[in-house]
């Protein structure tokens, strides 16, 4: 049975390979034209951590800039990041269904399995690998992804350095992209789901350790609370309106419907 799994892992992995690689050439996109631009993406390869949000996903991609010089390798490495995320989703997924002792713990891991596959191959997941800026996101799936993994090993088997752990996975998540920040609710969700007695004082030992990386992220952003987060917005709207007044809008948002209702 585990060679079957491994075997279906390693088809997941070369299917989606396969669908990405053809495209590893393709133009930049939205915000990877400023990061480029003029040589900045090079500053980025000069500092790979401080305590600030997204320094070390952006450190990671003027570096590999500086190496190699390649879009087509910038990708493969969001890629590998992708599929990674996949894979460690598949081992929280199988864990956590398996709290269910009604079923086969073969049924958990199928199912997983299944799951994690559509991820694999699904669209949306295609921003987060061709739009180099968002390797932040990739970062932050992945830090988060193992800290929850780790909590939940803490949870089941009662082991605090499993907190400790998860904690600093947290840590790393939350300065990868601060909008990981709430990771420690979801955590709590998985905590009262596992029904496992001694889970409170684990649960309050996660959280007080979160607590200082979180407040530290929060503090550095604290001035875009409450700002307008696109500025060109007021601008979209009011062509909007004028293609509303011209009987325009209908379509418009027709179309937008019909597209997000794809993905």
């Amino acid at each position: 049975m585990n060679k079957t799994r491994s075997l279906v892992l390693g088809l997941v992995a070369v299917f989606t390979v396969v669908l990405y690689a053809p495209f590893f050439s393709n133009p930049l996109v939205f915000d990877d034209h400023n990061l480029f631009a003029g040589g900045r993406v090079f500053d980025h390869a000069q500092n790979v951590f401080d305590f600030y949000a997204r320094t070390f996903p952006y450190f990671t991609i003027g570096f590999i800039q500086l190496i190699f010089d390649s879009i087509e390798v910038q990708r493969a490495f969001n890629l590998m990041l992708h599929l990674a995320n996949v894979f460690v989703l598949i081992a929280l997924c199988s864990r956590v269904s398996s709290v269910d002792l009604s079923a086969p713990p073969s049924a958990a891991v199928w199912g997983a399995i299944a799951a994690c596959a559509v991820f694999a191959v699904h669209p949306v997941a295609v921003y987060g690998v061709a739009y180099l800026v968002q390797r932040t996101v990739l970062f932050a799936s992945l830090f988060s992804l193992l800290s929850l993994l780790f909590y939940w090993r803490a949870i089941e088997d009662g082991r605090y350095r499993d907190v400790v752990v998860s904690a600093l996975f947290y840590a790393m998540a939350v300065f990868s992209k601060e909008h990981a920040i709430l990771l420690p609710a979801v955590a709590c969700a998985l905590g009262i789901a596992a029904r496992r007695p001694g889970a409170f004082p684990r649960t309050v030992l996660y959280l007080a350790l979160c607590a200082l990386p979180a407040l530290r992220v929060f503090l550095s952003l604290k001035g875009l609370v409450g700002a307008v987060a696109e500025p060109g917005a007021q601008a979209v709207a009011i062509d909007l309106l004028a293609d509303a007044s011209a009987g325009k809008a209908a379509s418009s948002w027709s179309i937008s419907a019909l597209a997000q209702a794809g993905f």
